[in-house]
């Protein structure tokens, strides 16, 4: 009874670590980002946007990748050539139409890695401390579960009105259920090797 608390407990911990991880490692991460703007065709979409305002696109490219970069910063491109209606304009677009004018997206982002850090620290010392005691097959089963739920959770629930935002979700959805998946088989094909070969003698 004891141990099945030990591992319910270290797969919901494990869990939500996997899942603040995950996130860091794909929508934190502006190569992610790149890719999914590669993958969707985001650069000629808003190059097409712009079309009307005649800024070089290797400039609106390049603008974009360095919003990206600042982690959302709320900092002004200045487009020469261009009054300040239409460096606005151009800004607001950049700026996946000013989604997050109204909150400091910033500061959560550097707040969630610190959570992340943080919960990986803990994880590990609770894993450590309870190494004789825990089951890894059960909390990555756990897990597994837990996944598929968020995931559902996130499909069914979460629609991001905003075009290139709701792809970035969608992406990291699938590789957050993927790495779940391929982290389940490993383990599950470890239990039936080592079932296997208890079964022989």
């Amino acid at each position: 009874m004891k141990k099945n608390i030990i591992n319910i407990f270290l797969g919901l911990l494990f869990s939500i670590t996997f899942l603040f991880a995950v996130f860091s490692l794909t929508v934190l991460n502006k190569n992610f980002i790149y890719m999914v703007f590669n993958k969707v065709g985001y650069y000629e979409k808003i190059n097409k946007r712009l079309e009307y305002l005649n800024v070089d696109e290797e400039q609106i490219n390049k603008d974009l990748k360095k919003y990206v970069k600042s982690h959302y910063r709320n900092e002004n491109f200045n487009v020469k050539n261009l009054n300040d209606e239409a460096n606005s304009q151009y800004n607001s677009i950049i700026k996946f139409d000013n989604y997050f004018s109204k909150v400091d997206i910033t500061l959560i982002i550097e707040f969630i890695y610190i959570i992340t850090i943080s919960l990986i620290i803990i994880t590990g010392i609770v894993f450590n401390k309870t190494k004789n005691k825990h089951d890894l097959f059960k909390i990555i089963f756990i897990n597994f579960i837990f996944c598929i739920v968020f995931y559902g959770i996130l499909k069914v629930f979460l629609d991001i009105d905003n075009e290139i935002l709701n792809n970035i979700k969608i992406t990291f959805s699938q590789y957050y259920l993927a790495i779940s998946i391929i982290l389940f088989e490993i383990f599950y094909l470890r239990k039936l090797k080592f079932i296997n070969k208890n079964n022989k003698f």
